[in-house]
């Protein structure tokens, strides 16, 4: 199959870049890497790769606008498929062919599962069980997923009012509304790292991230509760994990008066439908 992998990056390293791209390099036609930020330079051995296009952004766009020109590119470039990664997300050699085997005809994405990590050099690479367990989800995170370009032409693409978080939640509840499937293998194939640390609270690890990341996870969720087309079900469930979290982020968090403001901010914005532009510079 002809597969294009799609990297937003922002403040990236050049040395997961180069691990990530080099796991997965045979099995794919094109790379199209969106740089959100100019001042972070990718290394030569990744320009100077033929498979590789580089998109260069004056600024930070998002990762969901940035997803939305590697997934134009693709079209372009004739894929029948996209794989979607950013800066710390690396996937197994075994990955790609897993999931592109296991894909069933009306998937619209499929991912496998996922295991976090603090330091790259210490992730150890697994092989594919090849047991062919799928499961139905309601949706998986943009990051490791293989996207049918062909399902994309019905479902549209990401929207890009959601800047950096659930612009996948929305993606995949909006594909199912038009009658496709989201998919994940039980496989532990990608390795993700997911905040800046994390901590325990009643046996339960909750990754924490930097306090303005809350601005838009909470500007996210409101959004999708007014989002008229999103089912009830989840809406009240999200409702009530999210005021459960305006104690414990900024409780766990290393700035509990910064993240509860940013998390207050957010759901403040998404009720006004507005984002505030300053808060990008500050990421």
């Amino acid at each position: 199959m002809n597969i294009a992998v799609v990297i937003v990056l922002y403040k990236h390293d050049n040395n997961i870049i180069e691990l990530s791209i080099s796991k997965i390099e045979k099995h794919i036609k094109k790379f199209f890497i969106i740089n959100n930020f100019k001042d972070a330079f990718l290394s030569e051995s990744i320009t100077n790769n033929d498979k590789v296009d580089v998109i260069e952004n004056s600024s930070n766009i998002g990762i969901s606008a940035g997803y939305n020109i590697g997934l134009k590119k693709a079209i372009e470039e004739g894929c029948s498929f996209a794989f979607l990664l950013d800066q710390d997300s690396i996937a197994s050699e075994e990955l790609i062919p897993s999931i592109t085997s296991h894909m069933p005809e009306n998937a619209a994405l499929i991912s496998s599962c996922y295991e976090e990590y603090t330091n790259y050099k210490n992730i150890k690479f697994k092989k594919s069980s090849n047991s062919n367990v799928l499961e139905l989800v309601e949706f998986n995170i943009g990051s490791g997923s293989l996207i049918s370009l062909d399902k994309l032409s019905h479902i549209g693409l990401f929207d890009e009012t959601f800047f950096m978080e659930h612009y996948d939640i929305e993606w995949c509840f909006r594909a199912r509304r038009k009658g496709f499937f989201i998919y994940k293998t039980n496989d532990y194939l990608f390795f993700h790292k997911i905040g800046i640390n994390r901590k325990i609270l009643f046996g339960q690890a909750i990754n924490i991230h930097e306090p303005i990341r809350y601005y838009y996870k909470s500007w996210g969720l409101i959004r999708l509760i007014y989002n008229k087309n999103m089912p009830w079900i989840w809406k009240f469930k999200e409702l009530l994990k999210y005021l459960v979290k305006l104690i414990v982020f900024p409780v766990l968090s290393n700035n509990f008066f910064r993240t509860l403001k940013f998390m207050i901010l957010g759901m403040y914005d998404g009720i006004r439908k507005v984002q505030r532009k300053s808060l990008q510079k500050k990421l």
